[in-house]
């Protein structure tokens, strides 16, 4: 998955003028804390890093790096847990 990136979806609020179609609501706000999985945490030898904008982004990218990289093609609630503790903050 190294190399590989993946583009959250914008939420549709962000998008919606408020104002009467002031450009300047057009755009989300500036989001600076980033969550990110070091696979090497999970799969001892693994050098994949994943980094998006927020937990869901990371789980849903870890899950096709598990499936591409190390064959997990099905995600039980204890390793969604077990992955879910290992994203951290960029902060």
């Amino acid at each position: 998955m190294q190399g590989d990136r993946k583009v959250a979806a914008i939420d549709p609020s962000y998008v919606q003028p408020t104002n009467g179609g002031n450009h300047a609501d057009r755009h989300p706000p500036r989001r600076t804390t980033k969550k990110h999985l070091h696979c090497s945490d999970l799969f001892p030898g693994c050098d994949a890093e994943i980094h998006l904008p927020n937990e869901d982004d990371v789980l849903a990218a870890a899950a096709a790096h598990a499936a591409d990289a190390h064959g997990v093609t099905e995600l039980d609630a204890a390793t969604v847990a077990a992955v879910r503790g290992a994203i951290r903050s960029d902060d």
